[in-house]
């Protein structure tokens, strides 16, 4: 991947943080909307498509029926946090969500020295999220 692309990619990859941010705004100072709904909804299409992104990487890495496990059940289980019916528990099951989708990421990874660069783009991408969730978490129980 050249300079210019993986440039692209970090930037798409930090944008994708801001409606986690945007809404735990939203929520402190607009309650009348369901911002805590829409958070968790973004979470879940995000942690879809990053499950999604793992059945691609299946076809380039060993223990790849791992990973293609993986991929379906990670996005299964991100479906299923919509339907929990508990804003605090859709929360919570997401964030650790989004821990298991970064080291299941970190294996594929390990397996293409050419991508390092963006595991340590995911680390801090997914450490940011998770400190959203704490931080939506905290709002939703307040």
């Amino acid at each position: 991947m050249g300079k210019r692309h993986r440039r692209l990619a970090i930037v798409l990859t930090y944008l994708g943080t801001m409606p986690f941010w945007l809404l735990i705004l939203v929520s402190i100072f607009a309650p009348q909307f369901e911002a805590q709904s829409a958070f968790i909804a973004y979470g879940a299409i995000i942690a879809s498509f990053m499950a999604g992104t793992l059945w691609r990487s299946a076809l380039n890495v060993r223990g790849k029926i791992f990973i293609s496990l993986s991929s379906n059940v990670l996005a299964l289980v991100a479906f299923a946090t919509l339907l929990t019916g508990s804003i605090t528990l859709g929360l919570i099951a997401q964030m650790i969500l989004f821990g298991v989708l970064l080291v299941v990421d970190a294996q594929t990874i390990a397996a293409n020295s050419d991508l390092r660069w963006y595991l340590k783009v995911r680390e801090r991408v997914t450490l940011a999220v998770v400190i959203a969730y704490c931080l939506m978490t905290l709002v939703s129980v307040l």
